[in-house]
């Protein structure tokens, strides 16, 4: 590879001039200059349903006024163990000018809205391997188990896609404590489930 093609962009310089290197150690990080793309590390949960259009926003950190618009060319088959998210490769066909290589960017995609309960995390139970609350019959005051889909987990709250349904009373403390059939006191039963995100 000849140092002065113009297909290749120098990236990084990682060493200096006169300086002594060993043998396989990295000098320099190039990248081909053609089509450009924009890496994000994003949380399995959120790229379970394609973006509509399939496109994503994409702006330039250092100044929002340059956007363009990308498309999902790569999504990791594995998770960073490190950091638990994935990795997403946007194809970017025509970067404006100022998008140069290694800027940092943000995207932005738009999906369908679907309808989710959110509960506290202190619900979550288990039955076998999946994700179970605890559902109390107002008739008896006792409970029963019943698994539940989570769709993802935020700081503090689930929010559950299927498994439950408005109007339902759910426990919400002490669930790792009741077993079926127990009887338990509802405090307050405005905490009934029916508030859709």
């Amino acid at each position: 590879m000849s140092s002065e093609s113009s297909d290749w962009y120098r990236l990084n310089r990682l060493a200096e001039v006169g300086q002594v290197v060993s043998a396989a150690q990295t000098v320099f990080t190039l990248a081909y200059e053609g089509e450009r793309e924009a890496v994000f590390e994003t949380f399995q949960t959120q790229i379970n349903h394609k973006p509509i259009d399939g496109k994503i926003d994409i702006t330039l950190v250092s100044n929002p006024a340059v956007k363009t618009v990308g498309f999902v060319r790569e999504i990791a088959p594995s998770i960073n163990q490190a950091s638990g998210t994935i990795r997403v490769k946007v194809s970017i066909s025509v970067p404006p000018p100022q998008m140069t290589l290694g800027a940092p960017v943000i995207g932005v995609a738009q999906f369908r809205s679907t309808d989710v309960i959110e509960l506290p995390w202190t619900v979550l139970s288990r039955q076998g391997d999946q994700a179970a609350v605890w559902i109390v019959d107002p008739a008896t005051s006792t409970v029963s188990q019943r698994v539940v889909k989570v769709q993802s987990y935020i700081s503090g709250v689930i929010l559950v896609s299927s498994g439950l349904e408005a109007g339902e009373i759910v426990v919400t403390e002490g669930a790792q404590l009741v077993r079926p059939g127990q009887k338990v006191n509802v405090i307050a039963e405005e905490k009934a489930i029916g508030s859709n995100r």
